[in-house]
């Protein structure tokens, strides 16, 4: 799919951030478990069209289908997409996420296994977000702090951060179809 305008196509994932004590035993039986208060879960979801975070959500462990409908239904309050693309995670490939999409008019579309590219708006924001903010600090074991620090680079990265794919705007240039400051 290619957005043709902002809130056509949105993107959605979930991945795993260590906290400072978390993922350092890499071998089985020492390994921790990928849950608070080892790692935090983030589930965040981007607009396709303009590479704006619509949203970001935290949760102790490896959010469930309600959880995420949850999440989502609080960002359909703001604006809706008519399609949305997501990995096939049993939170997504579920009857109770498809038949959440189809009461708010939203055409759930999941990324082809094994192609490259198919969630790479949103897989390439992880990237940043964790490289960028998240391993330049010690991530907070307290939940409100976690959220503060993930919405501040949140902030920046929708209201600063240029884009070359989008010629040098930012996130929120695009998404309000505004010219770019680089050249104002």
């Amino acid at each position: 799919f290619t957005a043709k305008r902002p809130n056509h196509v949105w993107h959605i994932d979930l991945t795993a951030v260590p906290t400072g004590g978390g993922f350092w035993t890499p071998w089985v039986p020492l390994t921790l478990l990928q849950c608070w208060p080892f790692c935090w879960w983030l589930a965040v979801t981007a607009d396709h069209f303009s590479r704006r975070i619509m949203g970001v959500a935290v949760f102790k462990q490896r959010p469930t289908s309600i959880q995420v409908r949850a999440f989502r239904g609080r960002l359909c309050g703001k604006a809706k997409p008519r399609y949305i693309i997501c990995d096939k995670g049993s939170q997504f490939w579920c009857n109770g996420f498809k038949a959440w999409c189809k009461r708010k008019d939203i055409r759930p579309r999941f990324r082809a296994v094994g192609k490259c590219g198919s969630i790479a708006v949103i897989e390439r924001f992880i990237l940043s977000l964790k490289s960028e903010g998240l391993r330049r600090i010690l991530v907070p074991v307290r939940k409100k702090a976690f959220r503060q620090d993930v919405q501040s680079y949140v902030d920046w990265y929708n209201s600063n951060r240029p884009h070359t794919a989008l010629q040098g705007r930012t996130p929120n240039e695009a998404y309000r179809r505004t010219a770019p400051a680089n050249r104002r």
